[in-house]
């Protein structure tokens, strides 16, 4: 009885590992007060609920709103759902009107240094190496070395990122070996997440690539909008590999909200408003977290979110590093 009681016990605080398609996975649990009866008396597992809601699956897609804000989740095979993964556990703040630019600051630093070109030729390329650090409206982007390529924007006299590689390494500065994305204390209005996410490498595409003028010829004359017209808006895809654990908080329609989760990697999908100062308004549009696999194709591990009990608050609160 004594042994069949610890096996119950170890089971309720680890949850179950169930078969998934040929492999193994950890099913979601929260633990509830059990009673187990030993001889003539009882004893009362203390009561220990971890999350008020958890999402495992092989794929988990999170859809944003134009102005950034948290729509809805989706799931991909092999999902197991507790709770409700979009309540919040904070008040709502403003969002701002989807017609002001707001062009963040933005300032990069290098240890090693860096290389930028500036001789106004498209497409341009630019590297910073031995450790840097991007700050873009209090958002910090960290690695060891960054190479990236900028062209002119299609109709515009503005030059934008085209394509980024973002590489983690021993000089990678606070996180060694890892990229870093720590938008917890920004200021992007329309950023609806505030926390800390890694990553081995990052790879950054813009979708909208200008056309290369026929040889000999020059760059045309950029096109002038309208008084009132709405701004241009540049999107990228985004990739990480290697991502592993990571926390925020993330805005819905109703607010704010703490999660927790592992994926092995990630894909996601930017929009930004192109302006005559640059790239203003950044926010998301879609984040995939993907499991990982085994080399023949079964799961190995699922893409997991947790949204850890917490009291309520009127801000997004700074996530625990």
């Amino acid at each position: 009885m004594r042994r069949r009681n610890q096996r119950v016990t170890k089971m309720l605080k680890t949850g179950l590992m169930m078969p998934v398609d040929g492999g193994w996975a950890r099913v979601a649990y929260r633990v509830m007060p059990v009673v187990v009866s030993v001889g003539l008396g009882a004893t009362a597992l203390a009561s220990e609920p971890q999350y008020d809601s958890t999402i495992i699956s092989s794929t988990i897609t999170i859809i944003f709103n134009e102005d950034g804000t948290l729509t809805n989740i989706q799931t991909g095979l092999n999902t197991s759902i507790t709770g409700n993964p979009v309540a919040p556990t904070g008040l709502p703040d403003a969002v701002p009107s989807s017609s002001t630019a707001q062009t963040p600051q933005f300032s990069v630093t290098a240890k090693v240094g860096m290389m930028v070109n500036l001789d106004g030729k498209m497409p341009g390329s630019s590297q910073l190496d031995g450790g840097f650090t991007v700050d873009y409206g209090d958002a910090l982007l960290t690695g060891e070395r960054l190479d990236m390529n900028q062209s002119r924007f299609p109709g515009t006299a503005i030059d934008a990122l085209e394509h980024g590689a973002i590489f983690g390494g021993p000089a990678a500065l606070p996180y060694p070996g890892r990229v870093g994305f720590d938008s917890s204390k920004a200021t992007l209005p329309r950023f609806s997440f505030r926390g800390l996410v890694q990553a081995a490498q990052v790879n950054m595409d813009r979708r909208e690539i200008a056309p290369a003028p026929p040889a000999g010829a020059t760059a045309a004359a950029p096109v002038v909008d309208p008084p009132g017209a709405p701004p241009r808006v540049a999107h990228y895809h985004v990739t990480m590999t290697e991502v592993g654990d990571f926390a925020g908080n993330l805005r819905s329609q109703k607010g704010w909200a703490y999660y927790t989760g592992w994926c092995d990697h990630a894909e996601a999908d930017l929009a930004a408003d192109v302006t005559a100062k640059g790239l203003a308004n950044m926010r998301l549009q879609k984040v995939i977290l993907y499991g990982s696999t085994t080399p023949d194709g079964h799961p190995r591990r699922l893409a997991e979110i947790h949204r850890p009990q917490q009291a309520a608050s009127a801000t997004a609160p700074s996530p625990t590093h």
